[in-house]
């Protein structure tokens, strides 16, 4: 765990709080797409912030 919160930055903070956000709207309105994205969006996150790919991390 330690070594995961060292790992964070303002891209990854980002784009998992967007995330969370969609699955709590999705959770409550019974949504599985917006849920489905949502989880995608936490995977890609993760994805990226590992290979230091996409915007926030290179050139856009």
């Amino acid at each position: 765990m330690r070594k995961f919160i060292s790992k964070l930055d303002l891209t990854l903070i980002f784009r998992l709080s967007l995330s969370l956000f969609m699955l709590v709207a999705a959770f409550r309105q019974s949504d599985y797409v917006s849920g489905a994205f949502g989880l995608f969006l936490a995977f890609y996150a993760l994805l990226a912030a590992k290979y230091k790919v996409g915007c926030g991390y290179n050139k856009c």
